[in-house]
Parts: structure tokens; sequence; C-alpha cells
């Protein structure tokens, strides 16, 4: 959060502020992690994660979860004003999303990134 890393741990909770550059990850998969996030308004912030996850569950994200770069332009453009990439100023990040997300491959047509389920047989 900012400059300072915070662990919690079960039944603790933080609070950021607005404007605070901040992130959340689990850094062991072999201990599953339940947490809630509470955004007011929540402005579609579910499906935004859901997606992030969904990039995650099928390979396609770094070790922290994270989409390569123009998979993130896409899913942020396909969720304008829901989240930011903490640093660049807002105006530069709104321009690549609009350049870059329009490229992936995961977002053409409007639709959002989805699991890729078996086909059934």
């Amino acid at each position: 959060m900012g400059d300072t890393v915070v662990d919690l741990t079960a039944g603790q909770s933080r609070l950021v502020p607005k404007g605070v550059p901040h992130t959340f990850h689990n850094p062991d998969p072999a201990r599953p992690v339940r947490f809630r996030s509470v955004h007011t308004p929540g402005m579609r912030f579910e499906r935004f994660l859901q997606c992030m996850y969904d990039f995650d569950a099928d390979g396609l994200a770094d070790a922290k979860g994270v989409p390569p770069f123009v998979e993130l332009m896409g899913l942020l453009n396909a969720h304008p004003n829901v989240t930011l990439i903490a640093g660049p100023p807002r105006l530069a990040q709104r321009a690549l999303q609009l350049t870059l997300g329009r490229s992936s491959r995961h977002f053409s047509g409007g639709k959002l990134y989805r699991r890729e389920r078996p086909a059934l047989t």
C-alpha cells in the first residue's frame, strides 16, 4: 500500500484511502486465501477481478497474477474507471487502454475474457 508492504493474517483488515496505489496477492499458492474486498461504489470491480483470476487460472498471467501488458490494457479498457496501474499518470494510462486495449485478442468485439473451458464431447 503506497511504499509500505502490509501483511494481513486471518481476521485482519486494511482500509485503503481513495487514490492510494495498492495491490494484493497471495505469495504462497499452496495456501489458499479468502478475502473480501469492499468497493464503494462498486463500479463492476468484481467482474474486473474475475477476469484477472481467469487469466491466472489459464496460465496467462505472471507470478503475481498479472496478465501480459496488452491483455491488461484490454481488461482496463473494458472496465474504465474501475482501477488504475500504480505509477503512470491517469491520462497516459487511458490512452494506452484505448489504443493497446483494442488490440487485445481477449477483448475483441467488446467481449470480456472468460476462462477457457474444455469443450463438451
